[in-house]
């Protein structure tokens, strides 16, 4: 953001980059997420997108998960939850879940940038048997080098049956589900129905004995 969007807010530069990025690369969806200047100024992301629909931006029904992200409200690992817990929401909104069981395991890796441990992941599972889905599968699009040439993102793999977690056979967190204080008009809590089970005891580290 310039001086202007200090002033005046991002507005127009969300527009802006949500133009040109339908444009240019034709997403299926497109994440968004904030950053300390629009949040301390108290920019509303929530307007703003409603009102990009209605310039035409982008179209009305294009899934736009977003996801109030300021470093003083939690860490890294907190804005991760709240991005992918939005991201879940918006693909699984209005659609039925009851009666439904996809029969995979939904595995949540939380933040976490080592794209090798992505692929160790999928490795272990395929070894198995185990049908999965991997929330979120970072193995190909992180793993790039910085050589000068550019090399278009890989396609992320199509979704015909999104992620709900509750329609999964069992949800695994590798690990805990941080909560924390929401910012005004944030989707950042994340829901008791959305909530994965606890890992099993053998998995936490033990209390040390007094």
């Amino acid at each position: 953001m310039t001086e202007d969007g200090a002033v005046f807010g991002g507005q127009n530069n969300l527009h802006e980059a949500l133009e040109n990025a339908y444009t240019i690369y034709k997403p299926k969806m497109m994440p968004i997420f904030t950053s300390c200047m629009p949040e301390i100024i108290g920019d509303d992301l929530t307007a703003f997108i409603k009102n990009a629909r209605q310039k035409g931006c982008i179209p009305q029904d294009f899934p736009l998960p977003y996801a109030n992200t300021p470093s003083f409200n939690g860490s890294h690992v907190h804005g991760y939850d709240a991005m992918l817990l939005s991201i879940l929401q918006t693909l699984t909104e209005g659609k039925a879940v009851d009666g439904r069981c996809t029969g995979k395991l939904n595995l949540i890796a939380g933040f976490d940038a080592n794209t090798g441990n992505y692929r160790e992941y999928k490795r272990i599972l395929g070894e198995f048997g185990i049908p999965y889905t991997l929330l979120a599968d970072i193995s190909e699009t992180f793993d790039s080098p910085l050589d000068g040439t550019y090399r278009a993102i890989p396609a992320a793999p199509s979704w015909k049956t999104p992620p709900i977690p509750s329609t999964a056979r069992r949800p695994l967190p590798l690990a805990p589900i941080p909560q924390p204080k929401p910012s005004a008009g944030s989707r950042t809590t994340m829901p008791a129905s959305m909530l994965p089970c606890r890992p099993p005891l053998a998995w936490q580290r033990p209390t040390p004995s007094s």
